[in-house]
């Protein structure tokens, strides 16, 4: 539902700032806590953290929507995801760094890896390794080798760090898989960050505060990832917290019909955008699931809300039928835009609003989620992050969210239906 409201916005400026919290701590002392930077890679459409697997040290995606480790393996084999065709390694782009089995290594027989992106998929053989994070290191941790990708890298990471919760993994019992049957048919495991909070080294949290590039950049510093530990940036001193719930989009086949937390996934309360001259604005309060995805690109929203949105721009967004972008002029200004999330609305800067290609064009950085069946997975990933630090809680089942200091500002929602 459509309605106008008047409402006042609270920008980042005017409120206390912080670099801590005692609010966001565990209740009790672990032994280690530890601050990871991330590099921002490919125009800040990945940020991707150093990890240490059998001794060798790699860059992966620091991903909160999955939850698998893999890298890939010497010889890996890049095809083409729409007809399978083979293609040269540097068509996957990844980094040269690739892993080798080392003494600690102790291959999995009978299990196999076959995770499936939105970008791709990545299928190879499991095992177990000692891997080091942020200077905690787990022994003999379950991880996969892929050695047939689609999905692709950004250039400079070997992998995924996934960072989300046990029952989306996806080791399948079969010495092969079938890449139409991926999300089927699979066993699960402790994934890495599971492992380091359950053996006593971490709090069951972590942060993360990821940086925007300047345009033209094509890498550089991309923020922190922090494990039980609060990023060394400024932030407001007030979170709200937001209850993980069972995505309603995932197919029962993934949780082998049980009802259980997948990714990172949370209630938005309302989107609200207008002229960012005018103190009305129009709102939709028609609540809608969505995943908390660090290693996804764009703002997936519901896509009445997203055509409202791109008519605000004063050059509205156009879908490139070829490439499936809504691509936008590059000095084009979007509308003013925030999310409501647990009684908050938190606001994007304007150019987080556009991505700027590294071949010069520009696309939004917002879409409609589309599905071809049954519920929508909505996402809000790195332009959302860009102006909030976020905390991830297994401890509690939580996620918490503070409006940066260089972001886009926060205000408090009041609608009269929310509760």
């Amino acid at each position: 539902m459509l309605i106008t409201l008047a409402f006042f916005i609270s920008y980042a400026a005017s409120s206390s700032f912080i670099t801590e919290l005692s609010n966001v701590l565990p209740l009790r002392r672990r032994e280690t806590s530890a601050l990871l930077p991330l590099t921002a890679a490919d125009s800040s459409f990945f940020f991707d953290v150093q990890i240490t697997i059998g001794g060798q040290e790699f860059f992966v995606l620091a991903d909160t929507g999955s939850s698998d480790l893999w890298v890939v393996g010497t010889g890996y084999r890049c095809f083409n995801g729409t007809d399978n065709q083979e293609l040269p390694q540097s068509a996957c782009n990844y980094s040269n760094a690739t892993y080798n089995t080392s003494p600690t290594f102790r291959q999995i027989q009978n299990e196999t890896l076959g995770v499936q992106y939105g970008a791709g998929i990545a299928t190879g053989c499991m095992g177990t390794e000692d891997v080091t994070l942020g200077g905690v290191t787990v022994r003999g941790q379950e991880f996969g080798i892929a050695d047939r990708l689609t999905n692709a890298g950004s250039g400079i990471d070997s992998g995924i760090l996934g960072l989300a919760y046990p029952s989306l993994t996806f080791a399948h019992p079969t010495t092969s898989v079938d890449n139409t049957s991926l999300r089927e048919n699979h066993t699960t495991y402790n994934p890495l960050f599971t492992n380091m909070f359950q053996q006593g080294s971490v709090a069951p949290w972590f942060s993360i505060a990821i940086n925007r590039l300047a345009p033209g950049k094509t890498s550089g510093p991309g923020g922190y990832l922090g494990l039980g530990e609060m990023p060394p940036i400024n932030y407001s001193s007030t979170f709200v917290s937001a209850p993980v719930e069972v995505n309603r989009a995932i197919p029962p086949s993934i949780t082998n019909g049980k009802s259980e937390f997948t990714e990172w996934t949370l209630s938005v309360d309302a989107v609200i955008w207008g002229h960012r001259n005018n103190t009305f604005q129009s709102t939709n309060t028609t609540r809608f699931q969505a995943i908390v995805d660090s290693g996804g690109v764009f703002n997936e929203l519901p896509a009445e809300v997203v055509d409202a949105v791109f008519a605000q721009y004063t050059k509205p967004p156009v879908l490139d039928p070829f490439s499936g972008a809504f691509m936008v002029d590059c000095d084009t200004i979007p509308p003013l835009f925030g999310l409501a999330i647990s009684g908050k609305t938190f606001f994007l800067l304007p150019e987080d609003m556009i991505y700027y290609n590294k071949d010069g064009s520009c696309q939004s950085s917002l879409v409609p989620g589309i599905s071809a069946e049954g519920p929508v997975a909505f996402t809000i990933s790195g332009p959302f992050l860009n102006n909030v630090v976020s905390v991830f809680d297994f401890g509690k089942n939580e996620m918490r969210f503070a409006a940066r200091a260089d972001g886009g500002g926060s205000s408090v929602y009041n609608n009269s239906s929310f509760c």
